[in-house]
């Protein structure tokens, strides 16, 4: 599959900033190196 951008980072700021890519019709990829998301503002 073809993408039109890809989002490293599935912190606040790259979940936003796929979301409303997304949400203009780009097929978007996330990507987190992590577990989970959330980035800095995960708590542990």
């Amino acid at each position: 599959m073809k993408y039109d951008v890809i989002v490293i980072g599935a912190g606040a700021g790259g979940s936003a900033c796929a979301a409303l890519l997304s949400a203009r019709g780009y097929k978007t990829l996330l990507t987190e190196k992590n577990n989970w998301v959330g980035g800095k503002s995960r708590h542990g």
